[in-house]
């Protein structure tokens, strides 16, 4: 077993990452990829658009059950030993894509110990997939303290709002404190309707643009039917701009 390529999909809300994602994933399943799909967004949007149901144990419910263990006096080998098992009980696998949703945990306070028991396992079973594409909250964080402590990739959606361009900032600068050596890049999003001013901001963001998202009426269509991505015809504009996209994640 190698170790997979990690991509994160980031934005703040609205901006279409979780679309986005779902594109993306659909051309690495036709690139006969072995993906690991991970909805870090509490909202947990990714799993409808991959045609998923509601009823999905999440690693918030796997945490949860974690901490009651913890707070018996079970001997915490015990616990670290079924880690593993307990985990794939919170993977949906399809004959596409295997899917984790991190949802929310209810429990306050730190505990450090069962969230590295998760990153741990998280990482032991990353190994049998070739990629693990993240479809992250506004941020990085996250995914670094609870998911994965290495990401190769980290790409930022980006309308033409002021509000998205300063998610961008933020999250260049929270992988810099979070010592991620990700290489980070921007996805403009609706790019017809984004003028001068915005690539200009952009370039003074000094983070490359690493594709175009044009609008694309088929995919809003089969968005208000709740359908999947998978659902869309091979010559949509947007699965068309994430094969270009994809080029540049899974070069050397």
């Amino acid at each position: 077993m190698g170790f997979p390529t990690v991509v994160a999909i980031c934005g703040k809300g609205g901006v279409g990452k979780t679309v986005f994602g779902g594109a993306v994933l659909r051309v690495f399943w036709q690139r006969c990829l072995r993906i690991l799909a991970v909805d870090a967004d509490p909202a947990m949007g990714l799993r409808y658009l991959l045609g998923l149901k509601d009823d999905i144990k999440t690693l918030g419910d796997l945490r949860e059950d974690l901490i009651r263990r913890a707070k018996t006096d079970r001997d915490p080998e015990q616990i670290a030993g079924a880690m593993d098992y307990l985990l794939l009980e919170a993977l949906t696998e399809t004959d596409k894509f295997s899917f984790l949703a991190m949802g929310r945990s209810r429990s306050r306070g730190c505990f450090c110990p069962v969230n590295s028991l998760l990153k741990e396992s998280a990482r032991k079973l990353a190994q049998n997939y070739d990629v693990v594409l993240v479809d992250a909250e506004a941020g990085v964080e996250q995914i670094n303290r609870e998911v994965m402590s290495s990401v190769d990739s980290i790409v930022v959606l980006m309308d033409n709002s002021q509000r998205s361009r300063h998610s961008v900032e933020l999250i260049k600068q929270m992988a810099v404190d979070l010592n991620m050596r990700a290489r980070m890049g921007v996805v403009l999003n609706r790019a017809k309707d984004l003028g001068e001013t915005v690539h200009a901001a952009v370039s003074a963001l000094e983070v490359p643009v690493w594709g175009t998202i044009p609008e694309d009426e088929e995919l809003l269509r089969n968005d208000a039917l709740g359908r999947s991505v998978f659902d869309l015809p091979a010559n949509s504009p947007v699965l068309e701009s994430a094969e270009r996209i994809v080029d540049f994640l899974v070069e050397a």
